[in-house]
């Protein structure tokens, strides 16, 4: 029994890895997604933010140049389409990443899921309980101290929990 409730004490800590997780990654979307917005904007502002190269080369006559095909471009003109290649590559950059870090999100709620399930048949003492240990990373003393309960209460109640969701797990065991 001992080991199955290991197996148990390890699969919260795991959920409770995941929530915080799942919280950072949602911090680091919205972060992304500023990004998004303000290169969106950059790209769509009629007024060109930009410092440019002012070194413009001088007119060479020693040697020429025919370009085929392409209109004839002044280095000026390189330079904002170069800046523009730019943005739109951070863009799409971002893009990429705010996709991956929803696909993270998912992938970390959907390991979630049944512990998730688990825990919500619990009562709202033992949730509780839960989230002070793993969640707050609280001390027995501490929880009990918060709780204003017994040590001793608090780890009878803990082996409770442990007992329960391995039951719950047995019980509702995908076959």
């Amino acid at each position: 029994m001992q080991e199955n409730i290991n197996v148990i004490k390890s699969e919260i800590k795991k959920y409770y890895q995941n929530i915080k997780a799942i919280e950072e990654q949602n911090r680091r979307l919205e972060r992304l997604n500023a990004n998004l917005k303000s290169i969106a904007d950059d790209i769509n502002n009629p007024r060109f933010n930009h410092s440019l190269n002012t070194d413009v080369k001088a007119v060479r006559y020693d040697e020429i140049i025919v370009k085929c095909g392409a209109l004839p471009s002044s280095s000026m003109d390189r330079e904002i389409e170069s800046i523009y290649n730019n943005l739109e590559k951070e863009y799409k950059n971002t893009e990429e990443e705010i996709l991956q870090t929803k696909a993270l999100i998912r992938k970390l709620e959907n390991e979630n899921d049944e512990m998730n399930f688990y825990i919500s048949m619990l009562s709202a003492d033992y949730k509780n309980i839960l989230n002070l240990k793993y969640g707050q990373k609280k001390s027995i003393y501490q929880i009990a101290y918060i709780i204003n309960i017994s040590e001793a209460t608090v780890s009878r109640y803990l082996n409770s929990i442990y007992c329960d969701l391995y039951k719950f797990k047995k019980l509702y065991e995908k076959k």
